[in-house]
């Protein structure tokens, strides 16, 4: 099983984004956060870099 993209820890339980697994706690952090909490940078950065990856991803499938 691989780890959360967020944190790195092996979840037990997780969700599915892009092919990246996250951890019921980070999904729980990430959906309380407002733009002004100290952490939203690097949540934001790491869905991006999510984002670029399935992307990148995609287009080389075609």
């Amino acid at each position: 099983m691989s780890n959360c993209i967020m944190c790195m820890e092996k979840p037990k339980e997780y969700i599915n984004l892009l092919d990246e697994r996250i951890c019921r706690e980070c999904e729980r952090k990430i959906t309380g956060l407002s733009i002004d909490d100290i952490e939203y940078e690097y949540y934001s950065m790491m869905i991006k870099k999510i984002w670029s990856k399935y992307l990148v991803k995609y287009n080389e499938s075609y």
